[in-house]
């Protein structure tokens, strides 16, 4: 699910309907039912047909909204492992940013990565965007991971017993 930002967009969840109408689009009917089911049924506000209209603007309904797009995304994830990729996020609407930041927080023990690209930039307001994922968020998500210090071997069928052997230097 890749996505880039850009200076030119000011609408709200720009980043968030790139991310997920390659998906949305292309599901019929029952797939739809599917992916919007249960409380992912709140991220239509988004998604939906009246997507970026006044109802996922208000405080109450960005809450809802976030919490519905956290359920897709743990959906889709359910389907198979997400990359959730955004490029040049520093130019990220604010709705997407607290979208991402929301996910970012609650990634643990989820088949997802979160990967965002940014360049530093000057002006105040992009600067200020980045700054409230990153610091607030990501770094603590990132300082609060338990790593394992051993790699564990690969499933079954995906590589023989020396090939793990040489990937681990033993033998």
């Amino acid at each position: 699910m890749p996505a880039e930002a850009s200076s030119s967009g000011t609408l709200g969840w720009r980043v968030v309907r790139e991310l997920f109408e390659p998906v949305v689009v292309v599901a019929d009917a029952g797939e739809r039912e599917k992916l919007f089911a249960g409380a992912a049924r709140l991220a239509e506000s988004v998604l939906g047909d009246s997507a970026g209209q006044s109802a996922a603007s208000r405080a109450d309904s960005v809450a809802a909204a976030l919490q519905g797009l956290y359920w897709l995304t743990a959906q889709l994830a359910e389907q198979e492992p997400l990359l959730v990729a955004v490029d040049d996020a520093q130019w990220a609407d604010i709705p997407s940013m607290r979208f991402l930041a929301h996910i970012a927080a609650r990634l643990e023990g989820l088949p997802i990565l979160l990967a965002l690209t940014a360049r530093p930039v000057e002006r105040a307001a992009d600067g200020e965007r980045l700054s409230a994922l990153t610091e607030r968020t990501l770094l603590s998500v990132v300082s609060g991971l338990a790593f394992e210090a051993e790699p564990r071997p690969p499933e079954r069928g995906r590589r023989d017993k020396a090939g793990w052997d040489r990937a681990r230097g033993a033998g």
